[in-house]
């Protein structure tokens, strides 16, 4: 597979994943209760703990290798002036 059609792989499966979140934020809840659209989303509540969870764990790794590298890496050795 060639980048270009990796690249728009990714792309298509973005906007769609951003186009259901959207849907699900803001249109559902002007949708009746009764609607069978109802069915193809999760709870309201997963809506926010799913992606502040998701933010919270890429902090937790991003810090943790950075924290790991700058422990791994020597400090330059100073000088003495003398």
């Amino acid at each position: 597979m060639s980048d270009r059609l990796i690249g728009i792989g990714l792309m298509i499966t973005t906007v769609l994943a951003y186009l259901y979140y959207t849907f699900w934020l803001l249109i559902t809840p002007f949708i009746d209760a009764d609607q069978p659209v109802h069915k193809w989303f999760p709870h309201r509540q997963y809506a926010l703990t799913v992606p502040l969870v998701l933010f919270v764990l890429m902090l937790t790794v991003v810090g943790s290798f950075l924290g790991i590298v700058m422990i791994l890496s020597k400090a330059p050795e100073k000088r003495k002036v003398e």
